[in-house]
């Protein structure tokens, strides 16, 4: 089934129980190499290592207290990939439900190892292995020529896992905003759920929220919140509050022509800042980017990611200054568009614009028309991104200061979709 091995799939079967193998289960996993495979045997000190490596994991399966199946996940500390190395079932079992077992098994190793896909190979001509492995999920992304010792060749199959990440098992309740103004409040509450399990948002209290944290005018309607009203209201209801701004405030006054709104928004935001000092949050002048983010994660904090509606109230940003940053630059972009088909002329999405700049960041733009599409138009960038690849060579050219376009062609092009940048910006000495 996986990596230069193969078995015939089966149903589950309740009498089939699985578990992680130990040095004790050397002996009867070398027998079931024996039995199973008349060439291209894991030796015994192959599997030795395996059983004993950090980056491997050994599972068996047991059938009426004897070992049947035997499987190899290896795993990577760098990498959100696992590959089932290696997967074998007794012939005397088959139809008992070992490999099925087995593959959960091993999907839930590479799991519990926060690792989102799981890959494998498999000889082209094991029909009964490539049933069983659509089946379950698992998509065909690729093949090895001439991959076995018989040299057939392989397809190479892969799955995504759902994580088993900690602080998932105690994720705030969804709280979906109820007003376009609201989106702060929003999050506010999921953080109140979160620290506190007896609490339920409601869209009152999304609004009292909204009342004690903004300091926003709109010039078209109700205003937002900013970061130290926020911290404050959590402050306020027990929380403990930290903010990280990339700037000094005050924010967001260059988006109302009124002299007397630009006051209220200063005074109000001034009063924030002073309750937050006097509250005692720390204040940080810096992006939270990963350095910040991962070591909360670690410590148990759940992440509460605010989604735009993308809608543009306060550019002062061209597209075509947008497009030769993104030239200057090395960011991928992708670009998500909600644009349902009942909402306002004024919210609509213009999808131009973001295919454009999207385009030059080497991505693509997706239009949805629910946010119920959202997880799964996500997983296909999550997906694509979990596929490229860096192509390089040093040009002639190096530090000439100008735009010199790439073209990517490949063979048999009309079977895979090419997407990459159109050129870049040669600045200073460097490989591409």
């Amino acid at each position: 089934m996986s990596g230069k091995r193969g078995a015939p799939p089966a149903q589950a079967s309740s009498s089939v129980v699985t578990r992680t193998a130990s040095l004790a289960d050397l002996g009867p996993v070398l027998v079931l190499e024996s039995k199973v495979f008349a060439s291209d045997r894991m030796s015994r000190r192959s599997v030795r290592r395996f059983l004993v490596s950090p980056h491997a994991v050994v599972l068996v399966a047991d059938v009426e207290g004897c070992i049947c199946g035997a499987a190899v996940v290896l795993v990577r500390c760098t990498s959100d990939v696992a590959r089932l190395y290696s997967i074998a079932v007794d012939p005397d079992c088959a139809g008992r439900g070992v490999g099925c077992a087995l593959l959960a098994a091993a999907e839930d190793a590479a799991s519990a190892r926060d690792c989102l896909y799981l890959r494998l190979e498999v000889h082209e001509n094991n029909a009964r292995a490539i049933a069983l492995y659509r089946k379950t999920g698992y998509r065909e992304f690729g093949r090895l020529h001439e991959y076995y010792l018989d040299r057939g060749h392989a397809l190479r199959f892969e799955k995504r896992l759902s994580p088993q990440v900690a602080s998932l098992a105690r994720a705030p309740p969804y709280f979906h905003q109820t007003t376009e103004f609201t989106c702060g409040p929003a999050c506010l509450l999921m953080a109140l759920a979160w620290g506190d399990r007896a609490f339920t948002p409601s869209p009152a209290m999304e609004f009292r929220l909204w009342r004690e944290a903004t300091t926003i005018f709109m010039s078209n309607g109700l205003g937002g919140c900013e970061p130290f009203g926020m911290a404050v209201a959590l402050k306020r209801r027990g929380l403990s509050s930290e903010i990280f701004v990339s700037r000094p405030g005050p924010y967001f006054l260059d988006t109302v022509r009124s002299a007397e709104k630009r006051r209220v928004m200063r005074i109000a935001q001034e009063d924030f800042v002073a309750e937050a000092k006097a509250l005692g949050l720390p204040v940080h002048l810096t992006n939270a980017d990963e350095s910040v983010a991962m070591p909360a994660l670690d410590a148990g904090a759940a992440a509460i990611v605010l989604v735009s509606d993308g809608a543009d109230t306060a550019s002062d940003a061209t597209l075509p200054s947008l497009q030769r940053l993104l030239l200057q630059s090395d960011v991928f972009l992708y670009a998500i568009g909600i644009d349902a088909p009942d909402a306002r002329s004024s919210t609509r999405i213009n999808p131009w614009p973001l295919r454009e700049l999207s385009a030059e960041g080497g991505g693509y733009t997706e239009i949805i028309h629910d946010s119920a599409e959202l997880v799964p138009a996500t997983a296909r960038i999550a997906d694509e991104l979990n596929h490229q690849y860096m192509l390089g060579y040093s040009p002639s050219h190096a530090g000439d200061g100008q735009f010199h376009t790439i073209r990517v062609f490949v063979k048999g092009e009309g079977d895979y979709q090419i997407r990459a940048r159109r050129g870049y910006l040669a600045r200073g000495s460097r490989s591409l």
